[in-house]
């Protein structure tokens, strides 16, 4: 999900928002680490940037982090019309 920039400052902020605050509500750092494409995706898409890779609906990434470790493929789906009943 794409969200508005934060200042980096805080990235380790944990605390409880105020309800009716814009954001309102508990917040916990759940983990911490770093990310990176992987290579093959990269060579795959030459010269697409992060955001292009993005909107084009398939990103592969390695994570580093604390509790999520390890390689991921984030695809988007299209949307169909949900219909009710069979």
């Amino acid at each position: 999900m794409m969200v508005e920039d934060h200042p980096y400052d805080y990235r380790n902020f944990e605390g409880i928002i105020p309800k009716g605050q814009y954001g309102g509500g508990t917040v916990i750092v759940w983990d911490e680490g770093t990310m990176n494409r992987l290579r093959r995706m990269v060579q795959k898409k030459k010269g697409k940037n992060f955001i292009e890779t993005i909107k084009s609906g398939s990103l592969k990434i390695k994570m580093h982090g604390e509790k999520m470790k390890g390689e991921y493929a984030l695809v988007k789906l299209k949307m169909q019309k949900i219909i009710h009943g069979y």
